[in-house]
């Protein structure tokens, strides 16, 4: 497989064919996928394991956990769990999708929005020493 992201677009992974990079993590990347025998479209986490055969086994076991909580968790607001299998040096795990928004932006936006006070305090404050600046001016000419 190759390693970057328009060499991975329409390649499959298991029953999956890769349509889009939605994401990028510290343990691996999520794709928009299209489950070849369903037809169904689909959140598809693919974790690149370790060649080093001792780092491998840690990879796997937490790949392993991470499936095995996925499975249990049953919330409105998260993602279902589908699947989940090993491809060559990658493990996957396919997660029902929600079309929307990127987390990621939302939350900048959201970072923004709490800065918003704050920044408006700033502007008031630099209006109020530049109106006595100017107010300084006008009374000295």
């Amino acid at each position: 497989m190759g390693h970057g992201k328009e060499n991975k677009v329409n390649e499959t992974v298991g029953k999956y064919e890769l349509r889009s990079l939605l994401g990028k993590g510290g343990f691996g990347n999520v794709w928009l996928a299209c489950n070849k025998q369903t037809g169904e479209l689909v959140a598809l986490k693919l974790m690149q394991m370790p060649e080093d055969e001792q780092a491998d086994v840690k990879a796997r076991e937490r790949f392993m956990r991470e499936i095995e909580i996925a499975h249990l968790l049953d919330h409105p607001h998260v993602l279902a769990a589908l699947d989940y299998g090993y491809v060559s040096l990658h493990g996957h795990t396919s997660r029902t999708l929600h079309p929307g928004r990127d987390i990621g932006r939302l939350l900048k936006r959201l970072m923004l929005f709490l800065k918003l006070p704050r920044l408006l305090n700033t502007c008031t404050h630099v209006n109020q020493r530049l109106s006595i600046k100017i107010s300084n001016l006008e009374t000295s000419c």
